[in-house]
């Protein structure tokens, strides 16, 4: 025998044996071809509804030609995606579809998900999923926009695909819906009515669960003002939200349907005309007019905003996109007359143009075009008067800018400048035709002083010393009466008021602060203070008339509060105040006003009113610090937001409804890492992932710490009432000294980036020195998906260095969008190391 072919004998017929398996198999011999299918989404034994997401990821040696998925007789076709399986970075790649199972009856099937390469190999996965549908939560009452009285008439139904559907409604104050007992329950439908009143005053969350008969859960949650209708008398009612209120119409936005509605409500007949009508329009704001509507709109992004007026049934474009960039949404109406701003497109300069429009004859009268320019929200009298602030240049060699800020006034065609400040800046300007009130204050951006000042159309006078409160706006103006504030013993504010006469009032005493609401021609003014509202007739007594949850209009002489999609007359009156008794005596030569309240501490002070008129206020009060409440404006979408009280938050308490909630997360600069928290893990669940990712578990937001919330619902969460956290709290050798590196922060004090740069400095910059406490800071915004930014270094540059860098970026520019850092936002921020120098304007 042959000693080779005994050999090769057996080789041979393993190398047939070999070669026949491959041309079964139809495998290429001389490479790999293997594809792994991995169905990501829905788990294995997963309940599923008729609308059904697959997700799967792919690892092949050729490229994924196609990817198909079949249950119950039903093919769909993948795409692939970089975002395809959400993560809090937004997504990493693989294929999704979404499968339509309507029609197909409740069972458990099997999903097969297949591959093909590009070289014709194919390979699948399997999963076992029971097809049930989530229950659907039908609520037929209450309407849109209702209000609770404080009952509510609640009519609500579950539909599924089974029967045995359970409803229950709970009742609570968290936006992110209510835990406690059921207020009302049912099979199929819940009705009945619901007494609120232990919500009084509040906003209450009425959470609905619906749970089908192999526990599937949905959840529904609506938001209802409850109301004490002890002092209100309904007037009218729509179904959607009010922007403006007429003694014949009501202006209201239906935002329940797709394209909104924006309509007008005859009160008298209780019909309704549509005015605006147009997909992704998004109507912002609107007023009513003699002949129609003046209404802002957003079709597209915040560049595309645009100002209509709606007259005599027919829509104009006030401000041609051919025209302008973007108008502002500060447009002023009071009577026939408006006022409006825009810049021009392809303009260099940085003015603004601000325009008076005639809402009668529909024609427009430019009013200044300059930089700097602003008119504030009170800036409009009814008879066409505006007043305004700009820019003026100095000669001042000392003084920290080259410019100040300077009031002017406008009317019948013609400007005048009011105030000469000296190198101090004057803004805020309010008016009622005649009069002016606005704020005086040391340039920006460190310890600045601020002065509530009153023009008479002849001189000033200093109004309140706020010290280092900052005072715009804080009052108001009106057939020459003046309501403002002013620092209590302890800092509190308190509400005064300036009649016609010069005499001065003091309106509160109050051992915590009061906010100014309105002011009527007849100089009644409504205030707020610890969430209820009062009003103060000339020559009354302060009555307490309920909660302030309504916006507050004078009609014709009477007060007018809306809640919701509600209009209410408020009943004014009077009663004894339980809070304060005052008598007031006065002269024309000298004014003594003594007031008395529970007291623990006392004190004197003196101001002249007008010539020859001195009022003297002695009064006693409860010595407590200032407080305030905030609260957290949250989107869809990932939100840079911001603890801006000395009070810990609790993150699961505040957080910790999964339905409204994916993540939330802090940045632990001392660690350099991240603390995470998901209100859908329990808390070894939540252990077990946080250590495998280096991260850590977040339970609690401490004052004046940023943080992202990742959120599935549009919601609006109150934080706890506390001392506002000051940006200065930050500077070097305090408590809440910032540290090197990247931090999350939050302020409570509104601030420009350049003006919290200045703060963190304990001593004031030398004039025309811009600080380098800060590298950058970074702000987010969530409906354009984009960052503002800011450098003191490209500050400090002067010119346009700073803005031409954040255009070629694509960044947005916190001064042209008059964008601040807000109480309740949050902002990165990255300190250097060491603090360098400085940079010289």
């Amino acid at each position: 025998m042959n000693r080779t072919a005994h050999i090769f004998r057996p080789l041979q017929r393993f190398s047939v044996r070999l070669l026949a398996l491959v041309f079964l198999l139809g495998l290429s011999f001389s490479v790999s071809a293997a594809i792994t299918v991995t169905i990501v989404a829905p788990l294995d034994a997963a309940k599923v509804d008729t609308i059904m997401p697959v997700t799967a990821t792919m690892q092949a040696t050729y490229e994924i030609a196609s990817v198909t998925g079949t249950i119950a007789g039903k093919t769909v076709a993948f795409t692939f995606s970089q975002t395809a399986i959400s993560n809090r970075y937004g997504g990493t790649p693989g294929w999704m579809a979404s499968v339509d199972l309507t029609g197909v009856t409740r069972g458990t099937y099997q999903l097969v998900v297949t591959a093909v390469d590009a070289m014709g190999a194919t390979a699948s996965a399997t999963r076992s999923v029971t097809l049930d549908a989530k229950p659907k939560i039908e609520i037929r009452k209450p309407v849109p926009y209702a209000v609770a009285t404080p009952s509510i008439n609640l009519d609500i139904g579950c539909v599924d695909d089974d029967t045995g559907c359970g409803i229950s409604v709970r009742a609570g104050t968290s936006m992110y819906g209510a835990t406690g007992a059921a207020v009302l329950t049912g099979t199929g439908t819940a009705a009945g009515t619901v007494d609120l009143t232990a919500y009084i005053g509040q906003t209450v969350s009425l959470t609905v669960t619906a749970t089908d008969s192999v526990g599937q859960i949905a959840t529904k949650t609506l938001s209802v003002p409850v109301v004490d209708t002890a002092r209100l008398a309904l007037q009218a009612s729509v179904p959607g939200r009010i922007f403006d209120v007429a003694a014949d119409r009501i202006l209201y936005l239906d935002d329940t349907v797709d394209p909104q509605l924006l309509k007008i409500r005859n009160r008298a007949s209780g019909a309704d005309t549509t005015i605006y009508s147009v997909a992704g329009g998004n109507p912002q704001k609107g007023y009513l007019h003699p002949n129609g509507v003046l209404f802002i709109a957003q079709p597209g992004n915040v560049l595309t905003t645009r100002i209509y007026d709606w007259r005599n049934g027919s829509l104009v474009d006030v401000a041609p996109a051919s025209q302008w960039l973007w108008p502002l949404s500060n447009i002023l109406v009071k009577g026939k007359y408006a006022v409006w701003s825009g810049r021009r497109i392809n303009d260099t300069t940085g003015n603004y143009e601000y325009f008076l429009r005639d809402l009668v004859t529909g024609t427009d009268q430019l009013i200044v075009n300059a930089k700097g320019a602003s008119v504030d929200y009170n800036g409009l009298a009814a008879d066409g008067t505006v007043v305004y602030i700009k820019q003026i240049a100095t000669t001042c060699v000392s003084c920290q800018f080259a410019y100040n800020y300077e009031i002017f006034s406008w009317k019948n065609g013609s400007s005048s400048q009011v105030t000469n400040g000296g190198g101090l800046w004057s803004i805020g300007p309010f008016t009622d035709g005649t009069n002016i009130a606005f704020t005086q204050e040391t340039p920006c951006c460190s310890n600045q002083t601020f002065k509530t000042m009153f023009w008479n159309g002849v001189g000033v006078t200093v109004l309140a010393d706020m010290g280092t409160i900052n005072s715009s706006g804080s009052y108001a103006i009106a057939n020459g009466y003046v309501a403002f504030t002013k620092p209590g013993t302890s800092g509190q504010l308190q509400v005064w008021r300036r009649l016609p006469s010069g005499t001065l009032e003091q309106l509160t005493f109050f051992s915590a602060g009061s906010q100014i609401d309105t002011i009527s021609d007849t100089g009644a003014v409504t205030l707020t203070n610890g969430g209820k509202l009062y009003v103060y007739e000339v020559g009354g007594t302060l009555v307490e008339l309920g909660s302030g949850l309504q916006k507050r209009y004078w009609l014709n002489g009477e007060l007018y509060g809306v809640v919701g999609g509600s209009v209410f007359k408020i009943d004014r009156a009077a009663t004894p105040s339980p809070v304060t008794t005052t008598t007031t005596t006065t002269s024309t030569t000298s004014t003594t006003t003594t007031s008395s309240s529970t007291s623990t501490s006392t004190s004197t002070s003196t101001s002249t009113s007008a010539p020859g008129t001195t009022t003297t206020v002695v009064t006693t009060t409860t010595t407590t610090l200032p407080s305030s409440s905030v609260a957290i404006a949250l989107e869809q979408g990932w939100n840079l937001v911001g603890n801006a009280v000395d009070q810990i938050l609790s993150v699961g308490s505040l957080f910790g409804d999964p339905v409204a909630v994916t993540t939330v997360w802090k940045w632990d600069n001392s660690n350099s890492s991240w603390q995470f928290y998901a209100p859908s893990m329990d808390a070894a669940a939540l252990q077990t992932y946080a250590t495998s990712k280096g991260y850590g578990v977040l339970s609690v937001i401490n004052p004046g710490e940023g943080f992202w919330v990742n959120s599935n619902l549009k919601l609006n969460v109150p934080l706890p009432v506390g001392t506002l956290v000051s940006s200065i709290s930050f500077q070097d050798g305090k408590p809440g000294a910032l540290k090197p590196g990247w931090s999350l922060l939050a302020i409570g004090n509104p601030r420009t980036p350049s003006g919290f740069n200045g703060d963190l400095s304990a001593f004031p910059a030398s004039a025309g020195v811009i600080p380098l406490n800060l590298t950058t800071l970074w702000a987010w915004d969530n409906p354009l998906g984009k960052w503002y930014f800011y450098a003191p270094n490209l500050e400090g540059q002067g010119g346009t260095a700073l803005t031409d860098y954040i255009t070629s970026k694509g960044y947005l520019d916190f001064s042209t969008n008059a964008r601040k850092l807000e109480a309740g936002a949050g902002f990165w921020v990255n300190k250097p190391q060491v603090v360098t120098g400085t940079v010289v304007e």
